[in-house]
């Protein structure tokens, strides 16, 4: 039996669409999670990889600052180093995404929306 991992979070950038030489939909999008409360408040990111037609879907409907909850059953973490220093960041492979905020209806809105966001 496999580990679900279900995310709640923000986008912190419009989706990135892209078709891989076969033709196959390849939707990727940052997530930023928040964690703890008041000054102890920290922001985790998890790259969030969608394929096939579902990607297109997540494409047209998703944008930054939109709440999303994806669901998740392969995941890895991601590691490089940079100015001496280890990172390390949570990568999915999404098997559902839930849109959790509506798509605006104009490009006026969606600034809007990016009030108050801190990325």
């Amino acid at each position: 039996m496999g580990v679900t991992l279900t995310l709640v979070g923000n986008l912190g950038s419009d989706p990135a669409l892209r078709f891989t030489q076969e033709g196959q939909a390849v939707c990727n999008f940052s997530l930023a999670i928040n964690q703890g409360y008041g000054d102890k408040q920290k922001t985790e990111w998890v790259r969030v990889t969608v394929f096939g037609d579902y990607a297109e879907i997540v494409n047209q409907h998703l944008y930054k600052g939109a709440k999303a909850e994806v669901v998740s059953r392969r995941f890895q973490i991601g590691t490089w180093e940079s100015n001496g220093q280890f990172n390390a960041q949570l990568e999915v492979i999404a098997s559902s995404v839930e849109f959790l905020s509506p798509k605006p209806q104009s490009a006026s809105e969606a600034e809007s929306t990016d009030e108050g966001i801190p990325f």
